[in-house]
């Protein structure tokens, strides 16, 4: 499967990115990285810097995806 996940240098996205890529799927990361990070642990996945929040960042992600795992957020204050 084609998938993609927000957020995907996060702890949570990057968790389930790896484990969708060890299984066999096709991954691609978005994320802004305002807190996340591209590392080795997500290195060698497709990244997009995408910000969201902006509605023309959209123009970024392609449109076939099979599936879209949702982890993009801000959680505390900074």
């Amino acid at each position: 499967m084609k998938i993609l996940v927000t957020g995907g240098t996060g702890f949570l996205g990057s968790y389930v990115a790896n484990h969708l890529y060890d299984n066999g799927h096709d991954v691609t990361i978005c994320d802004n990285n305002f807190r996340g990070k591209i590392d080795d642990f997500v290195s060698h996945l497709d990244f997009i810097k995408c910000d969201l929040t902006v509605k023309d960042e959209f123009k970024k992600l392609d449109t076939d995806y099979d599936c879209i795992y949702h982890f993009a957020a801000i959680n505390g204050t900074g």
